[in-house]
């Protein structure tokens, strides 16, 4: 995917991240259906990456739009 093409990544309350072109407002394709909303996406390379409630960020190939790793994320606090 060439991303000179106006694609923008937006997540969504349905639990998909979308690929549109923002020129046009035409979807492209969208990623898997993830567990609850995605609430965060980023573009990193050539992938994009996904962030959910459940804890999970997703990393998917962009061009292909299949998931290439999922990575869950262990949050501590430190009080000092």
């Amino acid at each position: 995917m060439d991303f000179k093409d106006n694609i923008v990544l937006s997540g969504s309350v349905d639990g998909y991240a979308c690929l549109s072109n923002w020129m046009t407002g035409a979807p492209l394709s969208r990623s898997e259906l993830h567990t609850n909303s995605v609430e965060n996406v980023l573009f990193y390379g050539n992938l994009f990456l996904t962030g959910c409630v459940d804890g999970l960020v997703r990393w998917y190939d962009a061009n292909t739009v299949k998931k290439v790793n999922n990575y869950q994320f262990n949050v501590r606090l430190y009080l000092t």
